[in-house]
């Protein structure tokens, strides 16, 4: 259930994102661009374009908006895991953070697919693990205690 929430939401977001810069004249596309400055740099070298309109969010941020939508979906299809094992969050950290470290190092790294993967890695991991803690959450309830009367 929760999967199915994040999947449509997110999915929706990368849709605004998309439609936003086909359509560069629109309100949504200002509202976006809004929206989504205090997170990201949204530097036009660095973000996809429809035209000569630049998307809302860079290429990392599109990917983990993506990444958001498609571990929604993972989760509302019943793929299950562990959402607090540590090492797949290192694992679906890792990437990103190592090859943001790396670009000081070797810049000819900086390529637009690796920036959309490794942030798609992490926003997949990330949807799919809250979607699973979410469930989990509201499955077992906190049991409510039970009050004795002193009479």
């Amino acid at each position: 259930m929760w999967g199915t929430y994040l999947a449509t939401l997110c999915g929706s977001l990368v849709g605004l994102i998309v439609y936003g810069a086909a359509h560069p004249t629109s309100a949504i596309y200002a509202s976006t661009r809004l929206v989504f400055r205090p997170g990201c740099h949204q530097l036009v070298e660095r973000s996809f374009a429809w035209g000569d309109a630049p998307f809302a969010v860079c290429h990392r941020c599109f990917g983990v908006y993506a990444g958001l939508a498609l571990g929604g979906l993972i989760a509302a299809l019943g793929f299950r895991a562990d959402p607090g094992h540590r090492k797949i969050w290192i694992a679906a950290t890792a990437p990103m953070l190592v090859h943001v470290v790396a670009l000081n190092i070797v810049p000819s790294i900086d390529l637009w697919w690796l920036r959309v993967a490794t942030g798609a890695l992490f926003g997949t991991w990330g949807a799919w693990a809250l979607s699973l803690a979410l469930g989990q959450a509201f499955e077992h309830p906190i049991p409510r205690l039970k009050l004795r009367s002193r009479t």
